[in-house]
């Protein structure tokens, strides 16, 4: 699939995404303009479970719990692995698991069939269940193939392409099966580290104990990193730019309670439209800090106008009610403002392959 740039984005369509035993094959990831996937080096003899989870963070600055209850002493050998296959060679010598879920963590339990995870790039896909239905009303027999999509935790997708494409199936023998086109269907993942997905696969001969072949692709969409803003006294009128992409402070208005920050937004124009639904301002983040460092984050957000190109966002900010006053007193020359924004967003080709997949 080519990769495709979506930045500068159309503002209008978005509205308040060699070890210790050999590894699988990976795919480097990192085409033009995307995020790269973080890489590990770690050779030790003999290095506690716990130690080399922190060896593994401190390289790549993803934390990563260790919830398992092992104290292994292990043998690794990794020279310039990608993160996920780093962190699954060190849960599987542990005889643990990787739990994507929440914040990233090693748990107690039996490591996975190599062979059910796919790596591509940021993206660690992982085969889940295959369950055989017969749909008794509809008369009807056909497989479903349950994916786990994970991404590192620090990549920031707005969108998630939950219908694959390209749906490749073998049977034991390396015959080629028809799996009929289902669409597609893009699902919002602001705010996840992962995604499950079912893929509808037609139904195999009872002779058949094996999908040989199970391949495909989606894609996700989202920004190749964050771009911070720094406003100095909160006075209005103040622009910065970077990448292309200026933020201007157009308004400040105090409340008794609240105080709002209006911004503009404007990206360079010509980028492709996304429908409405397809918000990524969700992930933008606004936070005030006094001279005496205490921050105040946005409570909400408010999209003012928009047109194919540029934006203007209200956020309101306000005193905790279970805290001393920060804003009430105060002055705007008191407080910076500190924004996040993305900067280019592109559309990322995820592809898995699983091999000798047992049917039920």
């Amino acid at each position: 699939m080519l990769r495709r740039s979506l930045f500068p984005l159309s503002l209008l369509a978005f509205v308040a995404l060699g070890a210790s035993h050999a590894l699988p094959p990976a795919v480097a990831g990192g085409g033009e303009g995307e995020p790269a996937p973080k890489v590990v080096t770690l050779a030790a003899d003999r290095i506690l479970l716990a130690d080399a989870l922190k060896e593994l963070s401190r390289q790549t600055g993803i934390p990563i719990d260790n919830r398992s209850r092992e104290k292994p002493a292990l043998h690794l050998e990794l020279k310039q692995v990608p993160f996920w296959q780093a962190l699954d060679t060190i849960a599987r010598d542990s005889r643990t698991q990787v739990s994507p879920y929440g914040r990233l963590s090693l748990i107690d339990g039996p490591s996975p069939d190599p062979a059910t995870i796919s790596y591509d790039g940021l993206f660690r896909t992982s085969a889940r269940k295959l369950v055989s239905v017969r749909d008794l009303a509809a008369g009807a027999h056909y497989y479903v193939a349950s994916l786990e999509v994970a991404w590192e935790p620090d990549f920031a997708p707005f969108l998630l392409e939950t219908r694959p494409r390209s749906i490749v199936l073998h049977d034991d023998a390396g015959h080629d099966v028809p799996v009929p086109d289902n669409g597609s269907e893009q699902s919002p993942v602001a705010g996840r580290t992962t995604q499950e997905i079912e893929i509808r696969l037609p139904a195999l001969d009872r002779s058949i104990k094996k999908i040989g072949l199970l391949k495909g692709e989606m894609s996700a969409i989202g920004p190749t990193r964050m771009l911070t803003f720094t406003f100095d006294g909160l006075q209005a009128g103040q622009e910065k730019k970077q990448d292309g992409v200026a933020v201007t402070l157009v308004r400040l208005v105090q409340r008794e309670k609240v105080w709002t920050v209006e911004l503009a937004l404007e990206y360079p124009p010509g980028g492709p439209k996304l429908d409405s639904y397809q918000s990524w301002i969700v992930n933008n983040t606004a936070h005030l800090k006094n001279r005496s460092g205490q921050r105040l984050v946005s409570t909400s957000y408010a999209s003012e106008a928009m047109t194919s190109n540029r934006a203007v966002v209200s956020y309101h900010f306000e005193d905790d009610p279970g805290r001393a006053p920060l804003l009430r007193g105060s002055k705007p020359e008191d407080w910076q403002l500190v924004y996040t924004t993305p900067a280019w967003i592109v559309e990322i080709p995820i592809h898995f392959e699983f091999k000798d997949l047992a049917l039920p």
